[in-house]
């Protein structure tokens, strides 16, 4: 009986060296791991579950979706961006997981396609390789026309463009109409200001049919008491006045032409 208890005994020594031996693993093993996980218990949009790099249809007209991130560490926080201001086709989800020692992160992204309404006369206008937000357009003297590029939001709607041609010095308008599934039209109207030259150039200059420069002296009869002026500007916009053309006297004359440039500035 004697040896059998201590048998018993030395058997429970021996299970007990091993437990105190285990345990003292196991916790050094789960502090380890303490404070970096970065994982969702939940993650739903609209009451669905999702997961990493989904599409998640949503409906037309939806501005808003409700979403719930859940971080499997309690001590994790957790952003959510791109979630409220929906716009017709693709919107970009973002909730970022900031794991409890502060420096661990891991971003899940989903996008949320809402779908387009047949009445969607809604567009993006590239003009001149810029996209027009508001306000008016600001173009170089000189310009004529202008390339004008229309995306409608909805790839069913179709779209004119008037007015991007045939520009003149000053306020042109520029009109896209874009028309919608079910007949619904929208109309953007976009001011085109083209600068006014300030070229005063003249690309004809002659005296009597002879062609002339500035600053040159013409010699003339003794008995001359006019000549004859051929004055074209450069830019048709440009306004010009001649004068010293009549009234000559023997020596020295004054021919002048005055030209005023289309800004009503330059002379």
């Amino acid at each position: 009986m004697s040896l059998s208890i201590n048998r018993v005994r030395g058997f429970v020594a021996i299970l007990a060296a091993a437990v105190l031996f285990i345990l003292p693993i196991q916790a050094t093993a789960a502090n380890a791991n303490t404070g970096t996980d970065t994982s969702l218990s939940v993650f739903t949009v609209n009451g669905v579950a999702v997961v990493d790099k989904q599409t998640v249809p949503v409906l037309a007209g939806v501005f808003e979706v409700d979403v719930v991130a859940t971080p499997t560490d309690p001590t994790a926080t957790r952003t959510i961006d791109g979630n409220v201001g929906l716009v017709p086709g693709d919107n970009p989800l973002v909730v970022e997981v900031t794991a409890g020692d502060g420096i661990t992160k891991q971003t899940y992204e989903i996008n949320l396609d809402v779908a387009n309404s047949p009445n969607d006369t809604g567009a993006t206008i590239t003009i001149e390789g810029t996209e027009y937000v508001d306000g008016n357009v600001e173009l170089p003297a000189l310009t004529t026309d202008v390339e004008v590029v229309v995306v409608p939001r909805d790839e069913r709607a179709t779209f004119e463009v008037t007015g991007a041609t045939d520009l003149k010095p000053g306020r042109n308008v520029l009109t896209v109409e874009v028309t919608a599934e079910d007949g619904t039209i929208g109309t953007y109207s976009i001011n085109l200001d083209v600068a006014l030259n300030t070229d005063t150039s003249l690309s004809t200059f002659t005296v009597n049919g002879v062609d002339v420069i500035d600053g040159e002296v013409v010699e003339l009869p003794t008995d001359t008491e006019s000549v004859e002026v051929e004055v074209i500007a450069t830019d048709v916009d440009a306004d010009f006045v001649v004068t010293g053309a009549t009234d000559l006297t023997v020596g020295e004359n004054e021919l002048k032409v005055t030209v005023t440039a289309a800004d009503g500035t330059t002379v």
